[in-house]
């Protein structure tokens, strides 16, 4: 028997990853590709503008080009960054990224390789260096490295460009390349993304706002929903009291760490690790029930209403767009806030669900989202909509879940899991989001009524004013005064 590596595992099982097919394998690649841009600009201060290509070349063979302005990648961690799997900077991090694995681009790599034999070409320069560096790279799936084949100098500005061939099928439609840009530009309205086709017109996103997102912070795990077995080996391997271990290694508890070490009778000197697993299971249940401050959200990155009103502006043929950010809240002691938002067309058309999770957008596997469960459990005919299938009829929705640790279904990343608190405050602001929409359709309601009355009473002033002139025996001039007054006095013209 013997174990098998990481990127072994996956170079076998690379549905995991969402390399099903290639139309899906195009569109991951170059998924984590923007996602990698957006998230090292946004880490610079550097507002993105990110360029992706895409050429067809022979035997399903596509070339993908993805270029940023970011600060780039120092020449010695490029071969790590591409090339070897389960290697980052976000999973211990404590903030809301898009990356959190540090499976994505390594994955793509992979996958490129082993379908074209190709190299994967990866051109660089850091805003700390005076030149930058072009690579050539092969990932070395047994001992999940990379191998560097050629190198040379290059000018060229901060940022990174990666150029990867691999198998793959362009498409149009909801689970294109196109689409996938098309949504992630809702969602960033501070990026400039272009989309360039091989004998096509480019797409370009322009900008909307220059207005950096707020970067996040790291927190410490608050104790809601802490497992049992994570609150062990927190404790396990930290070397401090008690009293110094509820202060300031979880959030929230600061204020009340002296009352929970009374409450369980551990004495607030004992040192962590000295702790019987007695001690501990009562320390797990205090801090449960106990009334905590919420966990702060410095550590995450919401849209807000303003970006999501901003970015649904982009879709074409709606009237108005609401959005709702949740106060913060926790599952399993992450924080996570959940944000939605509504753009009303004023037609029948089937409703549309954009999902999204740290800002990326997810376009698979729907069904199985907490998001679309959460959409599809509101009563959307208590505002005023109609509603087929679980979702309204007129309205373009929007889900975003924004956290530390995501709970994804998969490695892919599709889907969000069921998790009840997360699916209790969807539900909460679809809800909040349909109250505001119902206010608006019932004052253009009340709007349109009185419209619609004084246009009633309008084919009635001339044969007013007339009757007024015989009974007051007025002459002609008095008449059309007296059916002006009329007509200013409904607020309309005389036509």
């Amino acid at each position: 028997m013997k174990s098998v590596g990481i990127a072994e595992f996956f170079s076998k099982n690379k549905q995991f990853l969402g390399f099903t097919s290639p139309k899906r394998a195009l569109l991951t690649a170059i998924k984590e590709a923007v996602d990698n841009s957006l998230d090292s600009a946004e880490d610079a201060d550097i507002l993105p503008c990110i360029s992706v290509t895409v050429t067809p070349l022979h035997d399903d063979i596509v070339e993908v080009i993805v270029q940023d302005n970011g600060p780039g990648i120092k020449e010695e961690h490029i071969p790590d960054v591409f090339g070897k799997m389960l290697f980052g900077s976000r999973f211990f991090a404590g903030i809301s990224k898009r990356g959190q694995q540090g499976l994505g681009i390594s994955a793509a790599v992979m996958y490129a390789y082993l379908s074209s034999g190709e190299p994967i070409e990866v051109t660089s320069r850091h805003v700390s260096e005076q030149t930058g560096v072009k690579l050539l790279l092969t990932p070395h799936i047994p001992t999940n490295s990379a191998t560097i084949i050629q190198r040379e100098d290059c000018a060229r500005e901060s940022g990174i460009t990666v150029r990867l061939r691999l198998i793959g099928q362009l498409t149009e439609g909801p689970w294109s390349p196109r689409a996938y840009l098309e949504q992630v530009a809702i969602v960033n309205p501070h990026a400039e993304l272009s989309y360039n086709v091989a004998g096509a017109e480019p797409l370009v996103f322009k900008r909307m706002i220059n207005v950096m997102p707020t970067k996040p912070t790291h927190v410490n795990p608050h104790p809601h929903g802490l497992e049992f077995g994570a609150l062990i080996s927190m404790l396990h391997s930290s070397t401090s009291t008690v009293l110094k271990f509820l202060k300031t290694e979880l959030s929230g508890v600061n204020t009340r760490a002296v009352s929970i070490c009374k409450a369980t009778g551990i004495s607030s000197r004992a040192k962590t690790g000295a702790l019987s697993g007695d001690e501990i299971h009562k320390l797990h249940t205090a801090l449960q029930n106990a009334d905590l401050a919420a966990p702060p959200m410095s550590c995450i990155s919401p849209i807000g209403s303003e970006g999501i009103c901003l970015g649904l502006s982009r879709l074409t043929d709606t009237e108005c767009s609401i959005a709702d950010t949740r106060s913060p809240s926790v599952y399993s002691g992450t924080p996570f806030t959940v944000e939605t938002g509504l753009a009303y067309t004023g037609s029948d058309i089937a409703g549309v669900l954009f999902r999204y999770a740290n800002r990326v957008p997810l376009l698979y596997q729907p069904g199985s989202c907490v998001m679309t469960e959460a959409a599809k459990e509101i009563n959307w005919k208590a505002y005023g909509l109609s509603q087929t299938n679980g979702l309204p009829n007129g309205l373009f929705l929007l889900a975003h879940v924004t956290s530390p640790r995501v709970p994804f279904q998969s490695e892919s990343k599709d889907s969000v899991a069921n998790f009840s608190t997360i699916l209790h405050e969807l539900k909460l602001s679809f809800q909040a989001c349909g109250r505001q929409l119902k206010t608006v359709l019932d004052k253009e309601k009340r709007e349109q009524d009185e419209v619609s009355k004084k246009k009633y009473i309008k084919q009635f002033v001339p044969h007013v004013s007339a009757a007024l002139g015989e009974i007051l025996t007025l002459d002609e001039k008095h008449v059309t005064a007296t059916e002006n007054s009329l007509y200013d006095l409904l607020g309309l013209k005389n036509e």
